[in-house]
């Protein structure tokens, strides 16, 4: 049976930054590959890797060629991108109930929504919202 796991946007940058957790990141994104996981997000997740790279080439910290490269393994991956707006009145409810960023609690609507777990390594979101959603797990 394939597990169904939301992934925000942190996971697919752990990934693609080789930070702290990216060997968990890895197994999650082998498993992936493998098709026995499907790693779902919202489309919002293009858009914060997107700026992610960016960002990293606009400081100088890889080049304008590394980026493009990086944005293509990103989209091999085919992370499975729901539209957000069909999430935001959940995310608007669970932003303002537990105090945090509506971005970061639209991956958790869509966990809720699909019920499964959402993955994130964001440490500091994952702490504060597991007490209320313990499907949000620490990368």
């Amino acid at each position: 049976m394939t597990r169904l796991l939301v992934a925000d946007a942190s996971v697919f940058l752990s990934l693609l930054f080789l930070e702290p957790k990216s060997d968990e990141a890895e197994k999650l994104l082998a498993a992936h590959l493998r098709g026995t996981m499907v790693l779902q997000t919202i489309d919002l997740a293009y858009v914060e890797v997107a700026s992610a790279i960016s960002r990293r080439c606009r400081s100088n910290r890889i080049t304008a060629a590394h980026g493009k490269t990086l944005w293509g393994e990103f989209l091999s991956w085919g992370p499975e991108p729901v539209d957000a707006r069909g999430i935001l009145t959940d995310s608007l409810r669970i932003s303002v109930l537990l105090n945090q960023s509506l971005y970061d609690c639209a991956y958790l609507a869509l966990a809720v929504r699909l019920e499964c777990e959402l993955v994130t390594a964001d440490e500091r979101f994952c702490n504060s919202v597991r007490h209320r959603y313990p499907n949000a797990k620490l990368l």
